[in-house]
């Protein structure tokens, strides 16, 4: 920050008259600056869309400039940003600085993120635009998915089960063990998805174990399973080609899966927390770890379940509350759930949807609701094998 300050003030003698220039041809062409936060995947790619398509809703004819900042978490995501947006080198923040500094410039700034790196008015469902390979980029990724005995036009899952060592070793914004330890809730282990894989395998799948960096690699080998994560040719390219192009996507919401969001590829959110923050906007689905009260073990209610929302790990234990990551066999029936529930274009039982219907009638009561929700996208739901499974009282206040 003290760093920030110094520069930003050895820079002042061009950068004001740059922000009173921009005020004084407003009449004329309203130009605005931009922040895109890119040192984290599950920010970067909503946030960069979401400038992308707005101004096909808002009609606004402007000029806007953006600029990177806290490191870049893929230089493939950057690159195909760069050749739609009008991304700048870092000295446009002293512009974004100054202009923010200077009283009256509000008009003139444009946020990381009008929506908190979410889609609440579902504008990518509604928007086709998006950010394009090229076809040599197309070339090279075929070619590697290729060489490892796929065919083209074989169905290919993407899986992504976080643990700590991406914000240990490989995060350009990482602030440090707080941050590892404040989030470890997330992770999971990926012998627990073994069951899954091979179930997948059955079905005629790929499996592509994804990751720029993990922990354990996968103890189980077959000639259709890929664990990139430990592949020693993967790339920032392969990491957003595979996400967008494959069948679907298994995470449990990392920020990878942005990715596929964005090119409409289904996602199952499975072992993810906190279940207030479930895809509403996207075609997903979500099945949380399970929580319960540690002196007595008794699960949380749907009610105590979303005052969870803003909890870390620390808080998770300071009100005694067991986090449980689901067991082989419930990840096994949540990922032949949603094959189901994809493969049938949501076509389910009077059972089915009731369950869904008194989840979305619950949850549209929350005080917080209209926080993290808006549009609702024709296939998201709850898992309704995690529905079933709830005690009678789950939706009692």
């Amino acid at each position: 920050m003290l760093k920030h300050r110094v520069l930003s003030l050895l820079n002042a003698f061009w950068a004001i008259p740059v922000v009173f220039f921009i005020r004084a041809v407003r009449p004329l062409r309203l130009i605005r600056i931009g922040q895109i936060f890119s040192g984290r995947i599950g920010h970067f790619v909503p946030d960069s869309i979401e400038h992308l398509i707005r101004p096909e809703f808002t009609k606004k004819a402007t000029l806007d400039y953006f600029y990177f900042f806290g490191g870049v978490s893929n230089t493939q995501w950057a690159k195909m940003v760069s050749r739609k947006l009008n991304v700048k080198g870092s000295w446009l923040r002293f512009i974004w600085h100054w202009n923010d500094f200077i009283p009256g410039g509000e008009v003139h700034s444009l946020p990381q993120s009008f929506t908190s790196s979410r889609d609440p008015q579902g504008l990518m469902e509604k928007s086709k635009t998006r950010f394009e390979f090229y076809e040599s980029e197309e070339v090279i990724c075929k070619k590697w998915l290729t060489s490892k005995g796929w065919k083209d036009g074989e169905k290919f899952v993407c899986l992504q089960v976080r643990d700590s060592l991406y914000l240990a070793e490989f995060d350009p914004a990482n602030p440090g063990d707080k941050d590892q330890v404040a989030h470890s809730y997330r992770d999971s282990d990926i012998e627990s998805y073994i069951p899954a894989i091979d179930w997948l395998i059955s079905e005629g799948f790929w499996v592509i174990r994804m990751g720029k960096i993990a922990k354990i690699s996968l103890p189980q080998s077959h000639e259709r399973v890929i664990d990139y994560a430990f592949d020693s040719s993967k790339s920032d390219l392969l990491d957003v080609w595979l996400f967008a192009n494959c069948t679907f996507t298994i995470s449990t919401s990392s920020g990878p899966d942005w990715i596929s969001i964005a090119y409409g590829k289904p996602v199952l959110l499975i072992n993810a927390l906190p279940l207030g923050f479930l895809f509403s906007f996207a075609n997903s689905m979500y099945i949380p770890k399970n929580l319960f009260w540690g002196q007595d073990q008794r699960p949380l209610t749907f009610g105590e379940i979303l005052k969870t929302v803003d909890y870390d790990t620390l808080d998770y234990k300071a009100s005694d509350i067991l986090v449980q990551d689901l067991t082989s066999a419930e990840i096994l029936e949540g990922v032949k759930e949603f094959w189901e529930w994809v493969s049938k274009s949501g076509e389910h039982n009077v059972s089915y949807k009731r369950l869904q219907e008194i989840f979305w009638v619950e949850l549209k009561k929350w005080e917080r609701f209209h926080e993290f929700h808006g549009y609702i996208h024709e296939k998201t739901c709850v898992s309704n094998h995690w529905l079933e499974s709830r005690p009678k009282d789950f939706f009692d206040s």
